[in-house]
């Protein structure tokens, strides 16, 4: 494919575009906005069958509108960004990518705009944080419904979240509870011993097994010192970040 590329007029070697050519994400060349060449990768990137149906059009008319709008025939404004570009641009087909740009000048010692163009699909990237983004949303709210107090702690006991139900039953507010230990909700002398139980509990499977989605009756402590029954159920999960939160 690169040999019926057109090349730029500048002194562009063959070899840098041999290498350009090797790369996995878009590149492209352009003089006065207008592609003159595009990497093997920006061809199947951008879904066009052949370097023609990129060559010769301004790469600005990639950009989704508002980004055309914003940066359309100009980008030696692009160029001077010292960090990479958020935008989204379309393929030849009309699919939205969200990328990141970054823009380069090149031989600016001509009389020509000349610049190298590269952006990364992040497209996979931006939907797993939009579905982690719902999926927090709707737990928030079935956590905000719900009549039963649900703390999530992590593996040292730390309190990490703290519904509105267990606002009510413990009396502690969100703000007083989330970074304190658990057992500020644990009369003694269970309370105490209770960074030793967590402990068991990560070193032994078969600990895990048995209280594991088990219902099991236990005292709590109310923020005003006074103990009552509860039914606790502890389940374990997988934080975004790879920690163990209960």
């Amino acid at each position: 494919m690169l040999g019926s590329v057109k090349k730029s007029s500048l002194d562009v070697s063959d070899c840098c575009y041999g290498v350009l050519d090797r790369l996995g994400h878009f590149i492209c060349h352009c003089e006065n906005d207008v592609i003159v060449w595009v990497n093997k990768a920006g061809i199947d990137i951008m879904q066009a069958y052949t370097a023609e149906a990129i060559l010769g059009r301004k790469f600005t008319d990639f950009f989704d509108e508002d980004y055309r709008e914003l940066f359309e025939g100009n980008l030696e404004l692009l160029s001077q960004e010292t960090e990479s570009v958020p935008l989204i641009v379309l393929t030849v087909n009309g699919t939205k990518l969200n990328v990141i740009l970054n823009v380069l000048v090149t031989n600016p010692d001509t009389d020509k705009e000349c610049y190298l163009a590269e952006f990364y699909d992040i497209s996979p990237y931006v939907k797993v944080s939009v579905e982690n983004r719902n999926r927090e949303e709707r737990i928030n709210a079935i956590l905000k419904t719900t009549d039963q107090a649900i703390v999530e702690i992590n593996e040292f006991g730390e309190i990490k979240s703290f519904n509105e139900a267990a606002i009510k039953i413990f009396g502690h507010s969100k703000r007083d509870a989330i970074g304190q230990n658990l057992s500020i909700l644990i009369p003694e002398p269970h309370s105490a011993k209770h960074h030793q139980y967590v402990f068991n509990y990560l070193a032994n499977s078969g600990a895990r097994s048995s209280i594991m989605n088990n219902t099991r009756e236990l005292e709590a402590l109310r923020s005003d010192g006074s103990i009552f029954p509860i039914e606790i159920s502890v389940t374990e999960q997988r934080a975004m970040d790879g920690s163990t939160v209960f």
